[in-house]
């Protein structure tokens, strides 16, 4: 198989352990949505056939398959150094988290949520709402991809980290497409809303329930 030949290239794969199960569970995601997004557990990681990284019980690897580009992102969610939480072979352009999923779903949605990465939509879409998400910080949605999603949604926001880079995301969005922008209030001190659901999950779910709420307003919550 052409696709599994190219994938396994990059990534030797392996099944889910107890460990990495309970690693997306802490943020309400459970393994049957880890499928749905493409994503398997893997113990190596090569890149130009050179080995990158190494699967440990400390340090478990993720890697996220865009089936409509056939590339490869792995991701560390427990590295702590941010340089190296990435790596894989991507095109910023056409490897959206999230945009295979909604495409292959012949409905209109009520609401689409534009946010930060895969984590997050994967967490969205475990209370109803779906979501896509560029492949990584410094890329920009090509103006088709945009209007696709706004062709198949009543209302498209965005929800960004409350940090520099996603208040300027968020900016991009609103500028070029009249794309509203959510946030979690400054005073919360807290970035995005899994690490809100880790902190206080009672005060995640009223934020979910703004977002399901926001088409009965018709309008901007910030």
């Amino acid at each position: 198989n052409k696709n599994t030949s190219k994938l396994m290239q990059d990534v030797i794969r392996k099944e889910f352990t107890n460990i990495e199960i309970d690693t997306w569970l802490k943020w309400s995601i459970g393994i049957a949505y880890l499928l749905a997004f493409n994503i398997g557990s893997a113990k190596q990681v090569f890149l130009n056939k050179q080995l990158i990284w190494q699967y440990s019980d400390n340090n478990p690897i993720f890697y996220f398959h865009f089936v409509m580009t056939n590339n490869v992102k792995a991701y560390r969610p427990l590295e702590t150094d941010k340089t190296r939480k990435h790596i894989g072979r991507v095109d910023g352009s056409k490897d959206i988290f999230g945009l295979h999923q909604l495409l292959i779903q012949k409905r209109r949605f009520k609401i689409v949520v534009i946010t930060k990465a895969m984590k997050e939509i994967i967490f969205f879409k475990s209370f109803g709402i779906t979501a896509i998400a560029l492949c990584g910080e410094g890329y920009y949605f090509p103006k088709d991809i945009i209007q696709t999603v706004l062709s198949k949604a009543d209302y498209v926001i965005s929800f960004y980290d409350a940090d520099d880079a996603g208040w300027h995301g968020a900016w991009q969005l609103r500028k070029s497409y009249g794309v509203p922008a959510f946030f979690l209030p400054k005073s919360w001190k807290i970035k995005n809303v899994t690490d809100l659901w880790e902190v206080d999950y009672k005060k995640c779910y009223e934020v979910i329930q703004m977002i399901f709420d926001w088409p009965l307003k018709n309008k901007e919550i910030s």
